[in-house]
């Protein structure tokens, strides 16, 4: 680097640095807006977005006229079936069980009906979704319980969009295995 060189980079930084000291306070003095625009909530946008994702909004005054109507209809069904029980013939001990009987198997044959639905998985779905979609078609008892062996076989990664016929009888192990396409 020779004299000259030296000398306009010396000059160069001695002209900046006034340069800042002379427009410090014309940038110190403007505000610096670093907040997110906040929007303010109120009742109205509320009840705009609920009415939007379709759920209803009831003040509380027509909330209770609800369930109180809903009590009284209630007590008059409770009235009447205790006048049909007042009217039924009393039933031996042994009857009563061979009734509890047919209505335990009557619930096990429910349970042990195997019942086929068609799930589909679209793009953006994340593995709560999924597993929502599972327990409210009746796939899976419980969502965290399905999440929790997805993630234990790591197959979270591997869940393919599209369109499944999955059934009651299959166990979580093989609704992962049918939604991955076998990759976990």
């Amino acid at each position: 680097m020779d004299k000259h060189t030296a000398r306009g980079l010396a000059m160069g930084l001695i002209i900046t640095a006034i340069a800042l000291i002379l427009f410090k306070p014309v940038f110190a003095n403007e505000p610096v807006n670093t907040k997110v625009h906040e929007e303010m909530i109120t009742q109205e946008s509320i009840q705009s977005f609920l009415e939007e994702n379709n759920f209803i909004v009831v003040h509380k005054e027509e909330y209770e006229t609800l369930i109180s109507g809903q009590s009284d209809n209630n007590s008059q069904d409770e009235a009447s079936n205790q006048k049909t029980e007042e009217t039924s013939t009393v039933e031996t001990p042994k009857q009563q069980s061979t009734a509890e009987q047919q209505k335990a198997e009557e619930k096990k044959e429910e349970e042990n009906q195997v019942v086929t639905h068609q799930i589909t998985i679209e793009k953006g779905m994340v593995s709560r979704d999924v597993a929502i979609l599972l327990k409210h078609s009746g796939l899976v008892r419980t969502e965290t319980e399905f999440i929790k062996r997805l993630e234990a076989k790591d197959a979270a990664k591997y869940v393919q969009i599209g369109t499944y016929k999955l059934d009651t009888s299959m166990s979580i192990d093989q609704i992962i295995s049918v939604i991955t396409r076998n990759r976990a």
